[in-house]
C-alpha cells in the first residue's frame, strides 16, 4: 500500500499554497516559507525508497503547479475586474467633467 495517494498530495500543495500566499499578505517572505516546507517534505520522505521519493515530489510538483495556475487565474480575474472599475470610474468622471462643462457655457 502507497504511503501517498493523489488526494492527500493535492491537499498538501494546496495546504502550502495557502499559507506561502497569508505569509505574503502579511509582509513575509513566502520563497522562505517555501523552503521550510521543502525541508518538512524532506523530513517526511527521509526515510522513503527513492522511488516512493521521486514519486511523491513529482506529484507534490504537478499539484503545486496546479495550485499556481490556479492562484495567477484569480489574480488576472481580479485585475480585470480592476480594469472594468477602473474604466467605468474614468467613464464617470468623464461625463461629470462634460456636464460641469456644458454648465459653464453660456
Amino acid at each position: 500500500m502507497a504511503r501517498f495517494d493523489r488526494a492527500y498530495v493535492r491537499a498538501m500543495a494546496e495546504k502550502n499554497t495557502e499559507e506561502m500566499i497569508k505569509v505574503a499578505k502579511n509582509g513575509g517572505n513566502p520563497h522562505q516559507t517555501g523552503l521550510d516546507q521543502m525541508d518538512r517534505i524532506d523530513a517526511l520522505t527521509a526515510d522513503w525508497k527513492e522511488e516512493e521519493k521521486t514519486e511523491f515530489i513529482n506529484m507534490y510538483t504537478d499539484e503545486m503547479n496546479a495550485c499556481t495556475a490556479h492562484t495567477e487565474a484569480r489574480v488576472e480575474e481580479i485585475s480585470s475586474q480592476n480594469d472594468a472599475i477602473g474604466t467605468v470610474v474614468a467613464l464617470v468622471i468623464c461625463v461629470v467633467l462634460a456636464i460641469f462643462l456644458y454648465a459653464q457655457v453660456p
